[in-house]
């Protein structure tokens, strides 16, 4: 638990603290569970936005796609159909800002997320495919987006965007636009591209989101826990 109030921040203390304790074995026993839960209550594909590439230190994995591995396995028991995104964090912050200890499992470069997808694409079938995500612009530069963007033509693209007012006013400090002015000034976005909680968008935004093709992921239960606010629907 946190001291005090409880909000999206102190949430990710805690998740760290638990990734940074779990293994590969671990992680499969766990995913095979949460599928097979999904599944019963009438999920059948999910999204897997999946973060951890290193060991508990720190290091490569002698296998790069280890524990997406995992989790793919765990989709081919249950009978989920997955979409499996290995991202891509580099930095802890608008700014290229070095990662903290507790992101240390995350850490990957963008050759790194290629060759997960390419040590991936044998499990490829009717019930995975095989995409990446750039976690967001605080953790990936606009660069660093479009070289995966571009080494992954027709593959599904994922990033989490404008989920907290608090990354909104970041994005503003560092760019002077917002998170999702800021991408689709320098992104070419289209149908593969999904903005994850796309929380706080403006209506320019809004429409400009529409134009491209792009969808933004909702994630009420999510949104909901973490206090985000409400993507406006209306």
């Amino acid at each position: 638990g946190s001291e005090g109030p409880d909000s999206f921040w102190t949430w990710r203390d805690l998740m760290y603290r638990f990734a940074a304790r779990i293994t590969p074995e671990q992680i499969e026993a766990i995913a095979a569970q949460l599928f097979a839960e999904c599944l019963r209550h009438g999920y059948t594909s999910l999204c897997e936005f999946h973060y951890l590439q290193r060991d508990v230190g720190g290091a490569a994995y002698a296998r790069p796609a280890e524990t997406a591995q995992q989790l793919a396995a765990a989709g081919q028991a249950t009978g989920m159909g997955l979409t499996l995104l290995p991202v891509l964090y580099s930095h802890a912050g608008f700014g290229e800002k070095p990662l903290a200890p507790a992101q240390a499992r995350f850490r990957t470069t963008v050759d790194e997320v290629l060759g997960i997808v390419d040590a991936l694409g044998p499990l490829r079938s009717g019930q995975l495919e095989v995409g990446a995500a750039p976690h967001s612009l605080r953790a990936a530069t606009i660069d660093q987006i479009r070289e995966l963007a571009a080494g992954l033509p027709g593959r599904p693209l994922h990033i989490h965007i404008a989920e907290q007012q608090g990354e909104v006013e970041q994005c503003l400090a560092h760019a002077g636009r917002r998170p999702v002015e800021y991408l689709m000034d320098h992104v070419a976005l289209d149908a593969r591209w999904c903005l994850v909680h796309a929380t706080h968008l403006n209506e320019t935004e809004v429409a400009a989101l529409a134009r491209s093709g792009a969808v933004a992921g909702l994630c009420p239960t999510t949104e909901a826990n973490l206090g985000d606010g409400l993507f406006p629907l209306a």
